[in-house]
């Protein structure tokens, strides 16, 4: 059985091992704001030893700095998708390739 889940507050549900009730096996992130929400919910996850799935085209930001919002969230897609210190990885797949 496949059972998607919302969970707001991600630290506190892969700390508590509320996920163990729903056997989960990996954690698929989007949201708001690449470089602060996402960055960390992702980079926490790996850390606790779940693989991830980032929804490329699933997360975005504000322009900021000289940067745009575009050119942030690929930044990210493309630095959390390298990431290889953790164990688990960071697979990065667009929305409509996301299957439960």
């Amino acid at each position: 059985m496949t059972t998607a889940l919302l969970i707001i507050d991600v630290q506190q549900a892969l700390c508590s091992g509320e996920w163990a009730v729903f056997e989960a096996d990996r954690v698929i992130a989007c949201g708001l704001q690449s470089e602060f929400c996402v960055d960390s919910t992702v980079r926490r996850a790996l850390a606790l030893g779940y693989p991830v799935t980032l929804v490329a085209d699933g997360h975005s930001t504000l322009d900021s700095g000289g940067l745009t919002a575009a050119q942030i969230t690929a930044h990210h897609n493309t630095t959390l998708a390298n990431m290889q210190s953790f164990g688990p990885t960071v697979q990065v797949v667009a929305a409509d390739q996301v299957h439960f």
